[in-house]
């Protein structure tokens, strides 16, 4: 071997020898990240972090039939602004019906602010909660405050303020058939901002609520808990590009009938990629609690619509369109 080649070896040896001899014994994963700057202050306030102890700044208002004047919450009280007087006052049938020295209740975390005392004058039957990310409010109080709907096992059911007289709104909701009622894919929280996937129309009568249909919808495993002595899995049918997306519905309950509609959100076509209804969410009311207001697009997102959903007939009108 020429004696250059020699050379250069036992000098790499020599570099190699010595850059091992310096190298630490690894530590844990969970060691070294007790370590980062802020360890202890994080993990001291985590489950503060679980907690619905955050109010959202953010006002949700209800304008009057009129538009003369609009109502919102403020510091667990219902106030109304009134336009030409450009004075805030508690609405009326707020403290008319609060006994005195009961305060309302404040709200939930982010979203859930305005609904911890909702639109009546009554108390809340259903309790502010911390929304996850991705999901939706499971409980949601009638604008009367005498009922609420809530989501429980894939389902969708509506009981008096105070939980009696439960009535399953939907029974076809489980984990074998991958169907669910009043909640959204994960798409839908995620992608979309769907905080809510249940509706009251404002003279309570009625409940719009989402049905998906993820059979087709391959489940994706998320690793929890990794740093603990035992990990865990959350399993979520989370469509990747290019396979298929979950069926979305927008369904009515009337309550005084107990008959369910189906809303034709995609005009008669069947669930495509094109079709424009492929999306639907953004679902709202209209004041006068005819149509049921949402957004609706293709897969690719090239065409929006805004349109109004009549419960009597169970069709769509375009209201806007754009491409």
């Amino acid at each position: 071997m020429p004696a250059r080649r020699l050379a250069y070896l036992s000098a790499v040896s020599l570099l190699t020898v010595g850059v091992t001899a310096r190298v630490p014994t690894q530590q844990p994963v969970l060691d070294r990240i007790r370590d980062l700057p802020g360890y202890y202050q994080y993990s001291r306030m985590q489950e503060q972090l679980r907690q619905p102890t955050i109010v959202s700044g953010a006002l949700t208002v209800t304008w009057a039939a009129d538009s003369r004047s609009f109502t919102f919450i403020s510091g667990g009280r219902r106030m109304r602004f009134n336009l030409s007087t450009r004075v805030i006052q508690q609405d009326p049938s707020d403290a008319a019906a609060r006994p005195s020295g009961n305060p309302a209740r404040s709200g939930g975390a982010g979203g859930n602010a305005g609904a911890a005392t909702g639109l009546g004058g009554g108390p809340n039957p259903c309790p502010p909660a911390f929304v996850d990310r991705g999901r939706q409010r499971n409980c949601e109080p009638s604008p009367d405050r005498r009922h609420r709907a809530y989501y429980q096992d894939r389902n969708v059911f509506v009981s008096g303020a105070d939980g009696s007289a439960a009535v399953a709104v939907t029974r076809d909701g489980s984990v074998a058939d991958r169907i669910k009622s009043g909640t959204a894919s994960w798409v839908y929280g995620e992608e979309l901002d769907q905080t809510t996937a249940m509706w009251w129309s404002p003279d309570s009568r009625r409940l719009a609520f989402y049905r998906f249909d993820e059979r087709a919808v391959r489940d994706y495993y998320v690793p929890l808990a990794q740093t603990a002595i035992q990990s865990a899995v959350d399993v979520e049918a989370y469509p990747k590009a290019g396979s298929p997306n979950p069926v979305a519905d927008v369904l009515v309950y009337d309550v005084p009938s107990g008959r369910s509609m189906t809303l034709d959100v995609r005009g008669g076509r069947p669930f495509t990629d094109d079709v424009v209804g492929h999306y639907v969410y953004g679902a709202e009311w209209s004041l006068d609690g005819s149509e049921l207001r949402m957004f609706r697009m293709d897969r690719r997102q090239q065409t929006l619509e805004y349109i109004g959903c009549s419960p009597e007939t169970t069709r769509c009108r375009v209201i806007v369109r754009e491409t």
